[in-house]
Order: C-alpha cells, then sequence, then structure tokens
C-alpha cells in the first residue's frame, strides 16, 4: 500500500464508507457540470444569435449615418456621441448553483435632437437606429459576462470531477482491495491453524483411546 493502512476490520469500515462519499460526490459534480454545459450552450447560442443581431443593426445604423452625414456636412460635425438618459439596474440569476450578474434598463431615454435644418429623414432614420442599439449591446454584454463566469465554473468543476474520478476514487477502491485482502489472508490462516489444531487433538485422542 501507499500508506501503512492497518489490516482490520474497522479501517475497512472505514475506507468503504469514504469511497461511498467519494462516488456520490463524484456523481453529483457530474451531474452539475452536464448541466453547466447544457446551460453553456444554450446561453452561448442566444449570445450569437443576439450578437449576429446587433452587429447587423450597428451597420444599419452606420450605413444611415454615412448617408445622411454625406448629404449634410453640418451632421457630420455634430455626430450621434449624446447619449441620453440612462439607468441600469443591478441583480442577479441562478444557473444550476451559480449566481451571475444580471443588468436591466430600467429607464433609457435616448437623446435624439437634431437642429431642425439637420432633421432629414436619413438623420431621423440614424438616429432612430442608433438608440436602439443600446439596449441590446447591454443585453449582449450582459450574456458575454454570464458566460465568462459559467466557464470559470465549468473548469473549476471539471477539475473537480477529475481529481475524484482520477486520483481519489481509484486510490480508495486500492486501499479497500487491499486491507480486503490482507484481512482474507489472515482468515485463511486462522482457519488453517485452527484445522492443524483439530488434527493434532484428533490423533491424540485416538492415542489415548
Amino acid at each position: 500500500m501507499a500508506q501503512n493502512i492497518p489490516a482490520n476490520r474497522m479501517e475497512l469500515f472505514k475506507r468503504k464508507r469514504q469511497l461511498v462519499q467519494a462516488q456520490k460526490g463524484l456523481k453529483m459534480l457530474k451531474d452539475k457540470l452536464e448541466a453547466l454545459l447544457a446551460q453553456f450552450m444554450h446561453m452561448a447560442n442566444s449570445y450569437l444569435g443576439k450578437k449576429k443581431g446587433l452587429f447587423s443593426e450597428l451597420l444599419l445604423a452606420q450605413a444611415r449615418y454615412a448617408l445622411s452625414a454625406s448629404a449634410n456636412p453640418e451632421l457630420a460635425q455634430i455626430g450621434l456621441s449624446r447619449y441620453g438618459k440612462l439607468t441600469l439596474k443591478k441583480s442577479e440569476f441562478r444557473v444550476v448553483s451559480l449566481l451571475l450578474p444580471k443588468l436591466e434598463i430600467e429607464e433609457y431615454e435616448p437623446d435624439t435632437a437634431i437642429p431642425p435644418q439637420s432633421a432629414t429623414t436619413q438623420a431621423l432614420l440614424a438616429l432612430d437606429s442608433y438608440s436602439k442599439l443600446l439596449p441590446n449591446l447591454v443585453e449582449v454584454a450582459q450574456l458575454q459576462s454570464a458566460l465568462r463566469e459559467l466557464a470559470l465554473e465549468i473548469q473549476t468543476v471539471r477539475r473537480r470531477v477529475n481529481a475524484l474520478e482520477n486520483v481519489l476514487v481509484p486510490t480508495l477502491q486500492d486501499e479497500v482491495r487491499q486491507v480486503q485482502s490482507k484481512l482474507d489472508e489472515v482468515e485463511r490462516a486462522s482457519k488453517s491453524r485452527l484445522l492443524r489444531v483439530k488434527d493434532i487433538l484428533a490423533k491424540k485422542d485416538e492415542r489415548l483411546g
């Protein structure tokens, strides 16, 4: 044995109990890992879809702004960099046993005011497109943050699963086998001595008889 483990019934019971607990813990961690991976894939698909949609919306907004700015140099100087009023609410939501940050837009009033002389159809469309970007941007950022946290948790759980499955459980199984083997060896030796004693006593009785 790797350790000098006493070969007795109490030690065997102790090792078997540790093995059962380790196997139960391994199953629970595997179930958790499977659930985390399923949630990660679901969230990743949602993130990729929303990110693709956000990119398309950004391209549309940029195209509309470019058209309006090319026709109106004054609008190009003003730009579309005003933010308006934005209030975010931070909370948490649970995925399996992991708490993840959640951001929600509590209040959003985009600043779409532009000089009357610049308020062309293309300029208004560009402003409308940009004003719709921020809520989607917040949602994509939240999903990205949640995916990062999920990935870290998956790595941690996977390391624990590997440690139990490849180190602790095999070690305990080996220790149980070795203690059991030594106990069986002791029991066989005891039976052999008992049989020899019986044989000696039987021969002695024959001589006396």
